[in-house]
């Protein structure tokens, strides 16, 4: 009963628009020592704030409170997928975006700290954002939305050469005079010119 109630408390947190109380309730879970009954409602609780806050960024209503609390909980569902059943984790955080169907929360993660990083300018979200749009890039190489929001990033923190990479990845895959090609062809050259002027007056 403990886990439902808390859980439901976490509901009407989000019912009533409070992303940061549904965060931090989140958090505190699980509220009592470790049980697969505890896991089970604290990964749900994750999973739960997650998708709300997922669902509120897609409607274009991007607060602080709402990206972070996407970030948290969206971290927090994948940390526990990962755990083994011995109790271990992998060494590598990102091992469980070889699950396909994990791959848009890392979508949402990446996007939520992308929108951080604008919000209050701190290089700290921009630079783990680019680490999870680097995980997806791994995976799905030719994702085209991806490699926008990477590539903007990646020139706004100041690494012209994975934004170059993007850019180009984007250029060979868009349609030829299409918006977006224009837009990663024009954005390839302002990348080039940082990485190679020489190269880039050649393009021009």
């Amino acid at each position: 009963m403990l886990f439902r109630s808390e859980y439901r408390r976490i509901g009407l947190a989000l019912g009533g628009g409070d992303f940061e109380e549904a965060a931090n309730r989140m958090l505190a879970m699980p509220v009592t020592d470790d049980t697969p009954e505890a896991d089970r409602w604290t990964r749900l609780a994750a999973q739960r704030v997650h998708r709300a806050a997922a669902l509120r960024m897609r409607d274009g209503r991007v607060g602080v409170d709402v990206a972070r609390a996407a970030v948290e909980s969206g971290r927090r569902y994948l940390e526990l997928l990962s755990v083994a059943e011995d109790g271990t984790t992998p060494e590598d955080r990102f091992a469980i975006l070889d699950r396909d169907r994990m791959l848009p929360i890392a979508a949402s993660i990446a996007s939520a700290l992308d929108a951080l990083q604008q919000a209050t300018d701190d290089p700290v979200d921009g630079r783990e954002a680019l680490e999870w749009y680097r995980a997806i890039l791994d995976r799905r190489p030719n994702d085209g939305s991806v490699l926008e929001a990477a590539g903007e990033l990646a020139a706004r923190l100041d690494e012209p050469e994975f934004a170059l990479d993007c850019w180009r990845t984007l250029v060979r895959g868009a349609p030829d005079g299409s918006d977006l090609w224009w837009k990663a062809r024009t954005r390839q050259v302002a990348a080039l010119l940082q990485v190679d002027p020489v190269r880039a007056a050649e393009v021009l």
